[in-house]
């Protein structure tokens, strides 16, 4: 049986390459990324308002912080915002080689913590994909999934 979906275009927002849909609640707002442009969007989709704001380099993903504002993948780091975009400023002096790789996607896990996985710009040709989470304090403790060492930050509690 083949089941038939209508489905709706609900912004015409002409993305390169959206991704990483977050709900606002508190807002009433649909984020996501473009990721190539460094564009971060919302919609409100009450008033069908749409609204964005540009990172000046390539964005991984959007999350969001208990405190009202963003937490963003940049193509080589984490940075924080206002919710509007406003007051950007780097997480730390942790970054990757933007050269090889960039962040892509990211989700914060049950405790809050916001992660994000690096991929390579060349997908055949790079290094395998990495989870690093958006925490102040890196220390470069190692944490041992599945048998592969990724780099963790300690976590500032």
């Amino acid at each position: 049986m083949t089941r038939t979906l209508d489905a709706e275009v609900a912004v015409p927002a002409q993305c390169e390459l959206a991704e990483g849909p977050v709900w606002d609640a508190a807002r009433g707002l649909l984020r996501w990324v473009d990721i190539l442009p460094g564009h971060v969007h919302a919609l409100d989709p009450v008033t069908g308002g749409h609204s964005s704001f540009e990172v000046g380099d390539p964005v991984g993903t959007v999350g969001l912080t208990r405190g009202g504002g963003l937490v963003l993948a940049l193509v080589d780091g984490f940075a924080l915002a206002g919710h509007d975009g406003q007051d950007l400023r780097r997480l730390g002096d942790f970054t990757v080689d933007r050269s090889v790789v960039r962040f892509n996607d990211g989700k914060p896990d049950p405790w809050g913590d916001f992660w994000a996985g690096t991929m390579a710009w060349q997908d055949e040709s790079g290094p395998p994909v990495q989870p690093v989470p958006a925490q102040p304090g890196w220390r470069g403790h190692r944490v041992v999934r599945r048998r592969r060492a990724v780099q963790r930050p300690g976590l500032d509690r």
